[in-house]
């Protein structure tokens, strides 16, 4: 997902979340490698979630928060 901030700069917010297939695995990481060639960097402006990461809507929220309206 492509994300707008405030200051108007591009986040990319991707959300990998069917890890536990190989297919999709392997194509995520590969999406990844893509981005950081492309020059964007993980907490900059590059946002990498897993199924983990937004178990609640709380940690939704406190990523929003930290990576697109800090």
């Amino acid at each position: 997902m492509l994300v707008l901030k405030l200051d108007k700069s591009i986040l990319i917010w991707e959300h990998n979340g069917l890890m536990d297939d190989l297919e999709y695995a392997e194509k995520a990481m590969l999406r990844t490698r893509r981005y950081e060639e492309s020059g964007y960097r993980q907490h900059r402006d590059l946002i990498i979630t897993y199924e983990d990461d937004i178990r609640t809507p709380q940690q939704i929220e406190n990523i929003i928060k930290r990576y697109i309206f800090f």
